[in-house]
């Protein structure tokens, strides 16, 4: 139904911060068309797949995110491991 994916509205500006080789996004919850995200948004990660930078300024990236884009924005980015990745991707939202 929509041209294009979150992870495709974010991963362009991902790709030339860390210079990775792929972006897989896991995120929280359904991605249905059906389904609304309402109040602070659904949680995710993105994990950058062989990054070439791995030091990169999260609050820089989240306002190139945020000013870039129309239909999604961005807030409270952190670096996470593998635990947050599972616990995301066993969260339901009601």
């Amino acid at each position: 139904m929509y041209p294009e994916s979150v992870q495709e509205l974010m991963g362009p500006t991902y790709f030339s911060a860390s210079r990775g080789q792929d972006v897989i996004f896991h995120g929280a919850g359904r991605e249905d068309v059906d389904a609304r995200m309402l109040g602070n948004g659904r949680p995710f990660v993105l994990e950058i797949k062989s990054p070439h930078r791995r030091e990169v300024d999260l609050q820089e990236l989240e306002q190139a995110i945020n000013s870039s884009q129309e239909k999604i924005a961005v807030s409270h980015l952190a670096f996470v491991d593998h635990e947050t990745v599972v616990k995301v991707k066993n969260t339901l939202l009601e």
